[in-house]
């Protein structure tokens, strides 16, 4: 996506059949931030699905830590990786198609 036209990029995200890929416009990104915080310390719920062979995707308001306790990446959807080769650890990057992982 380095270099593409914003147009193109919205293109390919859409096309995603896990819709493990996202877009923001940059102007929104900050209220967005804002909005999804007040959600969830308004205990708003979040849903969190095993999708047949894919990863784990979580979607609503929720806030993922790492192990030391630090907030990170806050998105309004994540799929979570289930088979361990992704190279985005913990985020599903679409390895698992490649590799034939089954969620068994």
């Amino acid at each position: 996506m380095d270099g593409a036209p914003t147009d193109e990029i919205i293109q390919v995200v859409k096309l995603c059949p896990t819709q493990a890929l996202s877009y923001r416009y940059n102007k929104d990104i900050d209220a967005e931030r804002q909005a999804d915080k007040d959600s969830v310390s308004q205990g708003t719920d979040a849903e969190a699905r095993v999708m047949e062979d894919g990863p784990l995707v979580i979607k609503g308001s929720f806030v993922l830590f790492d192990t030391d306790g630090k907030e990170m990446r806050h998105l309004k959807m994540s799929s979570l990786c289930r088979c361990g080769v992704s190279n985005d650890l913990p985020y599903c990057d679409g390895t698992h198609r490649k590799i034939g992982y089954t969620g068994k």
